[in-house]
């Protein structure tokens, strides 16, 4: 777990954060560059999972807690599901109402559910569960306002470095070396290689990251039996800090390993990527 952020998770931080940044998120799910193909690939996964176990469903009800942008939410609307979407922040969830009139938008703390149990056929939570102070009595919460039968789609974070992050450094350890030591002799120019993209203030401060391993644990404690799995984002192709190739082979090399990871024996990559998702379902703790 991400010890820097742990029990460190301000709801006014968090709210103040999203506010500021509401008028973005509709952008990520149009752009073509590699981040926004991480929330992408992620919306485009869970709502494929949600039509697969719930094939031609018309009425159902369903809860995007941190919904964004509305994105995943506007299309479940649109597919016939009675769809609540809700964020913490008034300013996001304003941004999504604009943008679509299909779900109904509401401004919600998803540490304090207003719902009464068994209300929902599906749940989605995705890039929400780091947020939280107390993830576990969230997710308990989230069981007991599931139907039996029904389905939880939730994403969290991993820390880096991600595979092709560690890939990069690898192939780059020789040549970085010779670089240095010739620039130690004045035979070689300044050179500045990009070393993280990640933001050590908000994020470091507030957002928790697990291990596949430790979330699966805790969302079996809490409840919930696992049904698939998929990871997304594995980094970035770099050489000495810089990109000589399109940033889409990037995408490209992460979509490979994206897909080895489903295969059964080499889930252990999931422990390489930025972004992890499940499809559950109410059960017995264990």
């Amino acid at each position: 777990m991400n010890e820097a952020a742990q029990g460190m998770q301000d709801p006014d931080d968090v709210r103040a954060f999203f506010a500021e940044h509401a008028s973005s998120w509709q952008a990520r799910y149009s752009k073509r560059d590699y981040d926004s193909y991480n929330f992408q690939e992620r919306a485009r996964i869970a709502l494929d999972w949600l039509a697969e176990v719930k094939p031609g469903v018309c009425g159902k009800r369903a809860l995007d807690l941190g919904c964004g942008a509305g994105v995943q939410a506007a299309a479940l609307a649109a597919a016939g599901w009675s769809v609540i979407a809700a964020d913490l922040s008034i300013d996001v969830v304003r941004e999504g109402a604009a943008a679509s009139r299909g779900p109904a938008w509401t401004v919600l703390d998803c540490q304090a559910l207003p719902f009464k149990a068994g209300a929902f056929d599906a749940i989605l939570m995705l890039g929400v569960v780091g947020y939280l102070a107390q993830p576990e009595a969230v997710l308990r919460r989230l069981r007991n306002v599931m139907r039996p039968g029904a389905h939880l789609v939730i994403s969290w974070y991993s820390a880096p470095p991600y595979l092709l992050d560690r890939l990069s450094a690898a192939i780059s350890a020789i040549p970085t070396r010779v670089y240095r030591a010739l620039k130690a002799c004045g035979r070689a120019k300044d050179y500045s290689g990009r070393t993280t993209r990640e933001d050590g203030g908000f994020y470091a401060h507030n957002l928790r990251s697990w291990r596949p391993r430790e979330f699966l644990c805790m969302l079996r404690s809490s409840g919930f039996t696992v049904i698939r799995r998929a990871s997304v984002y594995y980094g970035e192709l770099r050489f000495m800090g810089k990109r000589p190739w399109p940033e889409s082979m990037d995408m490209q090399a992460s979509r490979v390993i994206e897909a080895a990871a489903r295969v059964p024996g080499l889930h252990w990559l999931s422990n390489f990527c930025k972004t992890n998702l499940v499809l559950a379902s109410p059960g017995s703790p264990g």
